[in-house]
């Protein structure tokens, strides 16, 4: 009996393990130089959008009125040299990788 157990205790792990990465997070959150981006399909052709200065902000859920799930079916993230891609059939979704660029002169003289 104790063998048999031990069995089904790690079916029902290996259940929970599947479970757990088929209900991947669908949210892609990107730092920007003190911004945090976040990026949350819904369908392939909506996309929610959020930034903030405020980390948890940026990926807390929507608010009042906002009745549709979050669902990652049919997006895949990539990324680029350049870019961070949420791609879907029907939408992509850039968003550049900053780039160290010099100071002109008025930059320099607003940071003044």
């Amino acid at each position: 009996m104790c063998g048999n157990s031990r069995g089904l205790g790690a079916i029902f792990l290996a259940a929970v393990f599947v479970a757990g990465a088929a209900a991947q997070e669908p949210r892609m959150v990107l730092d920007r130089k003190g911004f945090t981006v976040g990026l949350e399909p819904y369908a392939p052709n909506v996309v929610r959008v959020t930034l903030s200065t405020i980390g948890k902000s940026a990926v807390a859920p929507p608010g009042y009125g906002f009745v549709a799930s979050p669902s990652a079916q049919g997006w895949a993230p990539e990324k680029r040299a350049d870019a961070d891609v949420y791609r879907s059939t029907r939408l992509i979704v850039s968003a550049g990788i900053d780039k160290p660029h010099p100071l002109s002169g008025t930059h320099s003289e607003i940071s003044k």
